[in-house]
């Protein structure tokens, strides 16, 4: 009997050695390596393929650079955010949005992105349709919307510098009236917006 749990023990572990060595990496495709050679970034690293709809063409990656720092505490890098949408390639934070980036502003993108990393979707890819004055209306009152229910002063910012914004009385007014959270993060944010309110 013993024999036979240390055969089926040995089987387990070896199928578990054989799937960790194959496991597939995404492909990453050749206009995004050409866009971070491109960058010239000091001793860049592996690009890392955050999420990607193959379907959409559409990738979120990201790639460490420069010298280890902190190394006593554990060492860490610099990183570069890159978003692909079919043809167009750019650091998040440089991204141009325009009429053509649709599946950007879709449920079904959002949710992707901010399951599989949501410190992105909070931190780089809500502020940058924030701020971008060709994000259609309706996705910049869903992102005010959001902030009911999520704290981001960043965003919030981005919002109030849009001059899309600026123009558009329902935006300012989900602004003007964002919740009161613990020690009234939004306040500035209010009152800034109801003075565009004209309030």
């Amino acid at each position: 009997m013993n024999l036979i749990i240390k055969i089926f023990l040995s089987a387990i572990i070896l199928f578990v050695i054989v799937s960790c060595d194959n496991i597939v990496e995404p492909i990453i495709p050749n206009d995004i390596q050409n866009f971070v050679n491109n960058l010239n970034l000091e001793d860049p690293q592996k690009i890392k393929v955050i999420m990607n709809v193959s379907n959409e063409d559409v990738y979120v990656f990201s790639v460490p650079y420069g010298p280890p720092q902190d190394c006593p505490s554990g060492c860490f890098y610099d990183y570069i955010y890159g978003l692909k949408n079919k043809n167009k390639i750019a650091a998040i934070k440089s991204y141009n949005i325009d009429e053509n980036d649709t599946y950007l502003f879709s449920d079904n993108f959002w949710e992707l992105l901010k399951n599989k990393d949501e410190w992105i979707y909070y931190s780089k890819f809500l502020p940058l349709l924030a701020s971008d004055e060709d994000t259609p209306i309706y996705v910049l009152s869903k992102i005010a919307n959001l902030l009911n229910n999520y704290i981001s002063t960043h965003i919030a910012y981005n919002l109030l510098d849009n001059s899309a914004v600026k123009k558009e009385k329902e935006i300012l007014i989900i602004l003007s009236n964002l919740p009161i959270f613990n020690g009234d993060p939004y306040k500035d944010i209010r009152e800034i917006a109801n003075n565009l309110l004209g309030n």
